[in-house]
């Protein structure tokens, strides 16, 4: 695959991962985001935010690891939006 866009693609990664971090911890020490936010959304946020670096560093080395961390994460949230769903109604 193109090194280019490992990088790009790495790079969002990062970011993602960075940015659920951030308002994971945010909204831990008490942020309030002025809207309903479920209990334990927090927590997910910061834990798979940690959990999302695994996947942009395995794609910014070229790792064959790679598509399977990505796919692993990406199942974990689909898993979790279809329980917050169930949650929900």
């Amino acid at each position: 695959m193109n090194t280019t866009l490992n990088k790009v693609s790495s790079i969002l990664a990062f970011i993602v991962g960075a940015l659920s971090i951030i308002a994971g911890g945010m909204a831990m020490r008490g942020w309030n985001p002025g809207y309903f936010v479920l209990n334990w959304l927090p927590v997910y946020n910061f834990v798979m935010g940690i959990f999302t670096l695994l996947p942009a560093a395995l794609i910014w080395k070229n790792s064959r690891y790679a598509m399977p961390a990505a796919v692993a994460t990406f199942g974990v949230h689909a898993v979790v939006l279809f329980a917050s769903f169930c949650v929900l109604e």
